[in-house]
């Protein structure tokens, strides 16, 4: 049995040692560490009872916190008053100081140790945290100023007295932005790294030992368990199991391994996933962070100097190691980095193109090269594929990239041509060409989407693509990819066909048949993001064509329950913007097919809170993420749109405000690329509707005013492809608008002879193919009007 003597040395040796742990598990700790002996552990757990009736974290900065009137301070320290407790502990106390002699006035730290404790390990830990402060020179690191030892003999420090708090807590107060999160660490990042150059380990990076001042400078304290490496790199002491965090240490620490750069690393990857919540990191935060925080030493960066600099990558918009994406993702970053710059982007993709065309054409080397060719044309797909799709869709997140784009188009359509022309090809080879058409056809003219205004060689690419698939479709009916790809085509033509070829019954039919590709692909794998959003999107696009036939309640049935599909996904996925986006579109087609039925039935729902959610969750969007032109793009859409119901329901005020934030957004974006079509398109709608509200309001002049310039718009975009229908239609609309502009002026023969030109029209479009319900009760309606009163 051990002796009264050795028993108390023994609990004060673990009580002091259960000070290195984190408050809320030293009793935990005490209790494990004890074991079976129950004297050892009661002792020890009393110390600890009565400790924290006191104050027991003993920090090296902080505020001022209350204290005992029967515990003595002392009224100066060397040449500091002492006016207020920070912390007390079975190790010591820290007060707070202010040196007031005039010519020096400051606010300190004063930690002192206990006169009375008998620890030499606890004493040389002290001294060691003054020896390493001293060595520590950093705006990020509590400086050390001065020291030495009280009249009873007790060591104490001065140190820079640090008003802050904890890493996590500060920015969460603040509600702080990724950008402004990653400045924090950053700071955290330079603080370590100059503790690291003078060979300091600090072995308990955590959010509590990283301090935040009310100006958001970073501090990084509590080097009392750093310790000091020797030349090999080991540690100088044993392993300490109380020097280190849970969640925080290395897996190697927790096996008893002695910390180093690489452990104090793993610390800051955790730091970092800590102070970044899940809906701010994108897929290169993450990399950064779990190769940080790597299991496997070996995969963890090598130094301080390593995470930084990744950080750096990704602040500017270069490679990330961690993300470890080869060439063609170093050529995403490239184009990232320079999207507005047409001349860049312009040579990258020259660059592209050129090794295309070549490598193409040694695909058509002889058979005796079969081999050699073979192996090139792995690299050409490769090429091919990052050009149509992931170059596109970088360069589509911005403007000014509309010629690059177009070399694009080019010689995609020359590899295409030539790929479906190989009699070998595989399943694979004819997917991808499918596929490879499609996305050309959205590029050249499909209207949904930016595009080059290409209409009719978008309409026969979608067409060649469309029958490609259905017979690879035949030919492998339980292949995932094909279905897949027989989804986005059908997609694709159901929404070329709604606005370019006006085949609205066609749109249905191409729509259901993506509903039912995706539904069968969800089917198979129901947690799916990606299959559930598509069925959504599909069924909405199903609905959106029957209110143009006169199927107004049936079209809103579907479009409403397309709504409730994806509602039901940004629930169960609501960190995902894609979900976000397409729930913005559904309120906007819901509006669009309620506006339409306000036409024929008074007695039907409000469009305009559908409108106000279509504009929320797109300024939401581009609020997120401004470097993605795309949401800002559809803004321009959306309200002069929303514009024409405040017109409709003679809020003219509104109406006009909302056609004026249109037009701002469309210039500015045309400004950056003047030759986009899509915009072009939808600056003619915005001045169109201003000219149409003027006119409504009986400001006649200025609706002549703002007619004048816009009908030579709409005849420029008309004359660029006037045998495709959906042209003609738009010129239609057009013609009768004006007229009815001319008309309501009082300028009669202006407003005939429009009326006429809009006759003319319409009559083509009638000859070719039956004109929607819509048009005819709501267009044809308008014109016949004006010619009654042309005929008096």
């Amino acid at each position: 049995m051990a002796s009264p003597a050795s028993l108390d040395q023994r609990i004060l040796d673990l009580f002091e040692a259960s000070l290195d742990v984190p408050s809320p598990d030293r009793r935990t700790w005490i209790e494990a560490q004890a074991e079976s002996d129950e004297a050892l552990k009661l002792g020890a757990l009393s110390l600890l009872a009565a400790d924290e009736v006191t104050l027991s974290g003993i920090r090296t900065g902080g505020s001022v916190q209350s204290f005992e009137e029967d515990r003595q301070m002392p009224d100066r320290i060397g040449a500091y008053k002492i006016t207020g407790l920070i912390g007390r502990g079975g190790m010591g106390v820290v007060y707070q100081g202010q040196r007031d002699s005039g010519d020096f006035d400051h606010r300190v730290a004063i930690k002192v140790m206990r006169a009375a404790i008998n620890s030499e390990e606890l004493a040389t830990r002290f001294e060691t945290e003054r020896r390493i402060l001293a060595s520590l020179s950093h705006p990020g690191i509590a400086q050390l100023y001065d020291g030495g030892v009280l009249e009873n003999s007790a060591p104490y420090f001065i140190m820079e007295f640090i008003d802050g708090t904890k890493i996590t807590a500060w920015a969460e107060e603040r509600k702080a932005t990724r950008a402004q999160r990653l400045s924090l660490f950053s700071q955290v990042l330079e603080a370590l790294r100059h503790a690291h150059q003078n060979l300091i380990i600090h072995r308990d990076i955590t959010p509590a030992n990283v301090l935040v001042t009310e100006e958001g400078i970073v501090k990084l304290i509590d080097f009392g368990i750093a310790k000091p490496q020797t030349e090999d790199g080991e540690d100088d002491a044993p392993p300490d199991s109380s020097s280190y965090t849970p969640g925080f240490a290395a897996p190697e620490r927790l096996t008893g391994a002695p910390p180093n750069v690489l452990s104090d690393v793993f610390s800051l990857g955790r730091l970092m996933a800590a102070l970044i919540p899940q809906h701010m990191r994108d897929a290169e935060l993450t990399a950064i962070m779990d190769k940080a925080s790597s299991d496997d030493v070996a995969k963890r960066y090598s130094s301080v100097d390593a995470l930084t600099d990744d950080l750096q990558r990704h602040g500017e918009r270069r490679a990330v190691t961690a993300v470890g994406g080869g060439p063609l993702y170093a050529i995403r970053k490239y184009v990232e980095r320079h999207p507005i710059a047409v001349a860049s982007a312009t040579a990258a993709v020259m660059a592209l193109t050129t090794g295309l065309v070549v490598t193409n054409g040694l695909y058509r080397e002889a058979e005796a090269n079969r081999i050699a060719a073979d192996a090139r044309f792995e690299d050409v797909r490769s090429l091919a594929k990052f050009m149509m799709f992931e170059l596109y869709d970088e360069m589509e997140k911005v403007t000014g990239n509309t010629e690059p784009i177009s070399l694009l188009a080019a010689e995609s359509q020359t590899y295409l041509d030539s790929l479906s022309a190989d009699e070998r090809a595989s399943q694979s080879v004819r997917l991808e060409a499918s596929l490879g058409y499609k996305r050309l056809a959205d590029i050249l003219g499909n209207p949904k989407n930016a595009n080059l205004g290409r209409r009719a060689e978008a309409g026969q690419l979608l067409e060649t693509a469309l029958n490609n698939i259905e017979a690879l479709y035949a030919d492998a009916p339980e292949d995932r990819e094909v279905m897949q790809a027989l989804g986005e085509i059908a997609f694709s033509n159901a929404t070329y066909s709604y606005v370019s070829s006006d085949e609205n019954d066609r749109t249905h039919a191409l729509a259901l048949r993506a509903v039912d590709m995706y539904t069968k692909l969800s089917a198979l794998d129901p947690e799916k993001f990606d299959y559930r959003l598509l069925v959504a999107r599909s069924t909405m696009m199903s609905g959106v064509p029957l209110p143009w036939a006169g199927r107004y309640e049936e079209g809103i049935d579907i479009i409403r329950e397309a709504k409730a599909l994806c509602e039901q996904v940004v629930e169960d996925f609501p960190e995902e913007q894609r979900a976000k986006d397409l729930l913005g579109s559904i309120n906007v087609e819901m509006a669009r097919a309620i506006g339409r039925w306000e036409n024929e039935t008074p007695d039907v729902p409000d469009s305009l809170p559908y409108w106000d959610e279509a504009i929320r969750l797109r300024e939401e969007s581009y609020a997120s993420n401004p470097d993605d032109a795309r949401p800002y793009r559809t803004l321009a859409m959306l309200y002069y749109e929303r514009g024409a119901v405040h017109r409709s329901d003679d809020r003219i005020d509104e109406a006009l405000a909302d056609t004026a934030r249109s037009e701002v957004v469309a210039l500015e974006l045309l400004e950056k690329d003047p030759e986009d079509a899509w915009l072009k398109r939808i600056l003619n709608g915005i001045y169109e509707e201003r000219a149409k509200t003027l006119s409504y309001a009986g400001r006649h002049e200025e609706a002549i005013n703002a007619a004048a310039g816009a009908i030579e718009r709409a005849r420029g975009e008309y004359s660029i492809s006037p045998d495709n229908r959906g042209r003609k239609r738009e010129w239609g609309y057009s013609l009768v608008l004006y007229a009815d502009i001319y008309m309501r002026a009082g300028e009669i023969s202006e407003a005939c002879r429009l009326a006429a030109t809009g006759r003319g029209i319409w009559d083509d479009l009638a000859a070719e193919q039956p004109i929607s319900e819509h048009d005819l009760t709501v267009t044809i309606a308008d014109l016949e009007e004006i010619e009654a009163k042309c005929a008096v």
